[in-house]
């Protein structure tokens, strides 16, 4: 997993176990709050931003990776999240 700049745009993308990821697949949250109200979350996106833990400019924010795979791991509200549709994000 790691970032690296598209050679042909200067994108940066995410490249995580062989699946890239560009701006289309990420959607960006205002907190984490609003993350774990989140539905229907598309089975394209691999990465969510988080603005803030509790808002924009707030300590606490970042990407976070989606683990479709991971369907039992509990919410602790510092590594793992996970939304209204049971799906988690990943520190």
């Amino acid at each position: 997993m790691g970032w690296r700049t598209d050679g042909g745009g200067g994108t940066t993308i995410l490249d995580f176990d062989g699946i890239v990821a560009g701006d289309n697949l990420s959607i960006t949250f205002d907190s984490i709050a609003q993350f774990q109200a989140s539905t229907n979350i598309s089975s394209e996106t691999v990465s969510v931003t988080i603005r803030g833990y509790y808002g924009p400019n707030t300590p606490g924010g970042g990407v976070l990776l989606i683990d479709r795979d991971d369907t039992t791991t509990v919410d602790d509200g510092g590594k793992v999240f996970t939304n209204s549709d049971n799906l988690r994000a990943k520190r």
